[in-house]
């Protein structure tokens, strides 16, 4: 079994015989995975796939847990399965932090990535030249754009300061990749970085971090899984205190003419802030081994 959700599997094993499996789950809202055996009595494996991100992955048959249950692979039951047998998968998971471009961070519990919750504004358009993509569309299929109704451009608190609060709800919606009804939020520290803007209708690139702030410009924000939000930001500039200012190195290039006058050319650096900062550029030439 490589993938988990609400699901019913009739299969043929063993000399024919039929095995079915009722698998009852909010995964990957929550840890856990109940399967329930309702087939013929057949002998036959099997594979449970345990997720690499899985703290301390439990099975459990019938109540009885099994051992040498390892992440990052599969496991494997076997045994002669009888209608009502019961299966049980608890896949513990943590908040936890990943770096991305520009040093920014990202926030995953299990199997889910988180983004910032942004309130929608939909605009319908009459005409077919919203922003310049001159697409024909039917009457009864308007043409629509959604824009942030809130703010979105923060970062997020990542040192001594950084909270973490998560909170599900009492139960998973029919439709939960969906902002107003995500069954799990995460909510956050952050801090509004006001210089951080659109590039056309797009967000710019993450200011490069780590930056500092004040305690005072905290503010809570709530995350939701990637999937509930249309408008996402999921990869936030990083606010810390305690990290050391990296230094940006571009080694790669083009070699571009202007004017008839030849230039290096390298990818725009994103610094945090308007401040001073360092440039050095170095020349790396072969030596010559001619004598």
């Amino acid at each position: 079994m490589a993938a988990y959700g609400p699901n019913r599997v009739t299969a043929k094993v063993a000399d024919g015989k039929t095995a079915k499996f009722v698998q009852k789950t909010d995964y990957p809202f929550r840890d856990t995975v109940n399967l329930e055996y309702c087939g013929d009595t057949a002998a036959f494996d099997l594979d449970l796939r345990i997720p690499e991100w899985a703290k301390d992955a439990q099975v459990t048959v019938n109540g009885e847990s099994l051992k040498g249950v390892k992440t990052g692979a599969f496991y494997t039951v076997n045994r002669t399965w009888k209608s009502g047998d019961k299966v049980c998968v608890v896949f513990k998971s943590e908040i936890e932090l990943t770096t991305w471009y520009n040093n920014s961070t990202a926030v995953q519990k299990g199997a889910l990535i988180y983004g910032l919750k942004i309130e929608e504004d939909w605009r319908t358009y009459e005409e077919n030249d919203a922003r310049e993509l001159k697409v024909e569309h039917k009457e009864e299929l308007p043409l629509r754009e959604v824009y942030p109704a809130s703010p979105w451009n923060y970062g997020l608190v990542t040192d001594e300061n950084a909270s973490f609060e998560l909170k599900e709800t009492d139960e998973v919606a029919l439709q939960p990749f969906a902002s107003d009804s995500a069954p799990v939020e995460i909510i956050a520290n952050g801090v509004a970085l006001p210089e951080w803007t659109l590039d056309g209708n797009i967000a710019g690139p993450q200011p490069f971090g780590p930056i500092d702030y004040s305690a005072e410009e905290m503010q809570k924000i709530t995350l939701v899984p990637y999937g509930c939000q249309r408008l996402r930001i999921t990869h936030f500039p990083t606010m810390n205190n305690e990290a050391d200012t990296e230094a940006v190195v571009r080694t790669e290039g083009s070699l571009i003419t202007r004017n008839g006058i030849t230039y290096q050319d390298f990818d725009n650096i994103v610094v945090p802030k308007a401040q001073n900062y360092k440039l050095k550029v170095k020349s790396r030439r072969k030596r010559n081994r001619n004598h």
